[in-house]
């Protein structure tokens, strides 16, 4: 979700192979009722059924597990057996001065990784808040031919599009296999890491620390476009895993966002924007999500910029133009 916002593709869960007291539901119900009220609109979660599978996915990088947060619904999609729910959260803005300094670690790190690698970065501005206090930071490995980067992707995903057409000015930058800020499907590396560099940074009186992850980084493969303005746009593709079971999707926004229900296609879509998004180092963040099944597959769509020039019509120029 760049974004992605974001994304977030983390945590997967297999409800069946888990044994429950008979109780659990009711209490875990009750907490994420308590947490989910919004002043216009309840979020109406899915109930664990023996066969649903729970995919957690890092589209706009924060995802929270394990407790609940006070949010506001933004829409839902559906295709097939997955199911995609967003919602916003005013505990997800940060002051200016916050943000600037959070992005700042991540830059600093990632550019002193290779192609390739990737860090735990811990940030202890975003553990005193209650955010999850360590990120997993790639720097991907970037294919500067278009045609290079579609060997590769369509060798492995044959059914993802691309576009056809771009808004007047934009031209290909690069292509990519990771997204640069990601979860994980390693759950307990990534505690074990945020464990260890709480200690580091406490030990070296910092508000940062880092160090290299050793864990497979999930492939969301990118395409990059600019202008000779310097504005840009992402497009992102969250390949989710063949399923003959549900799958619901939880996705966080900032609580800043506002959504727009569009169309792509023929496929329901949403436009958000977003005035104080971490991934954005405006703060602003304009997107377009939807999702395609194609082979038993689905596949999350997201075009994204963080340039004040990028319009909805531009965006939608792109989705109405894929092939």
């Amino acid at each position: 979700m760049s974004i992605e916002s974001q994304v977030k593709l983390g945590l997967k869960q297999y409800a069946e192979t888990l044994q429950y007291p008979d109780k659990l539901d009711a209490a875990i119900g009750a907490l994420i009722t308590e947490g989910s009220q919004s002043s216009q609109r309840r979020i109406v979660l899915l109930a664990r059924r023996p066969l649903l599978r729970i995919a957690i996915v890092a589209v706009s990088l924060f995802v929270f597990t394990g407790a609940a947060y006070a949010s506001g619904w933004l829409y839902s999609l559906y295709s097939g057996s997955v199911s995609m729910q967003t919602a916003a959260s005013a505990q997800l803005d940060l002051p200016e001065d916050i943000r600037a300094a959070v992005r700042s670690s991540w830059d600093e790190v990632r550019s002193g990784l290779q192609p390739g690698e990737s860090a735990w970065v811990y940030n202890r501005q975003l553990a005193d808040r209650k955010l999850p206090g360590v990120i997993l930071i790639t720097n991907p490995e970037a294919y500067p031919s278009l045609a290079d980067w579609k060997q590769h992707v369509k060798s492995k995903y044959t059914a993802i599009k691309v576009p056809a057409m771009l808004p007047e000015g934009f031209v290909f930058t690069r292509g990519e296999m990771q997204s640069p800020i990601s979860g994980t499907l390693d759950v307990e590396a990534g505690e074990q890491a945020r464990k260890a560099l709480e200690k580091k940074a406490i030990a070296g009186g910092q508000g940062m620390a880092w160090q290299h992850a050793a864990v497979a980084v999930p492939e969301q493969p990118g395409l990059l476009y600019s202008n000779d303005r310097g504005a840009q746009i992402e497009l992102r593709y969250h390949l989710l895993p063949v399923e003959d079971k549900e799958l619901h999707v939880e996705l966080q926004r900032g609580g800043s966002a506002a959504a727009e229900k569009v169309s792509v296609w023929g496929h329901a879509a949403y436009f958000v924007s977003e005035s104080s998004s971490l991934l954005s180092e405006t703060g602003q963040m304009k997107d377009l999500s939807w999702l395609e099944q194609e082979s038993g597959r689905t596949i999350i769509y997201t075009l994204s910029s963080a340039s004040p020039d990028v319009s909805k019509a531009d965006l939608l120029l792109i989705a109405e133009h894929m092939e």
